[in-house]
């Protein structure tokens, strides 16, 4: 298991999740930077997403998923470090009760591309429960079109 991302791993991730969301919801998830082309603009990018307002992770298709990304957002609301993340498994983020509905929804999202107006309760790991209100959870799409994961957003 990874101990912690590279910068590439992060830079790749955030053009996937970022072009995914595109590409299913027909709109950006955030405000981009203009860029003036070259390497510099997935940089911008993945800072613009790490640094955004809203809550934005994503996982791996493994039947007990694992956390591939978590912006600062993400990582405060689930009060998570990054090296924290990347070997966690983000079944963790529900209660027991409620994993089955999480389950469903991300079926959905996985069928659709695209759920939005998602609300669920969530856990930290200190164990402090907070609510998700209209949240969106889509497919993620690599640069060859492969599905890779799921990617949630909130805020």
């Amino acid at each position: 298991m990874p101990t912690t991302w590279t910068d590439d791993e992060l830079r790749t991730r955030a053009r996937w999740l970022l072009n995914s969301y595109r590409h299913w919801a027909g709109e950006d998830l955030i405000e981009l930077p203009g860029g003036g082309g070259g390497g510099d603009d997935d940089a911008r990018r993945a800072r613009a997403l790490f640094e955004a307002p809203l809550a934005v992770l994503a996982h791996d298709t493994r039947p007990d998923p694992l956390c591939v990304y978590a912006n600062a957002a993400a990582l405060a609301a689930f009060e998570l470090t990054l090296s924290e993340a990347a070997s966690f498994a983000t079944s963790r983020t529900v209660e027991p009760a409620a994993r089955e509905e999480r389950s469903a929804a991300l079926a959905r999202a996985a069928e659709a591309g695209l759920l939005s107006g998602y609300r669920g309760m969530r856990v930290s790991t200190t164990g402090r429960r907070f609510q998700i209100e209209d949240g969106r959870i889509w497919t993620v799409l690599d640069d060859d079109g492969r599905r890779v994961g799921l990617a949630a957003s909130f805020r």
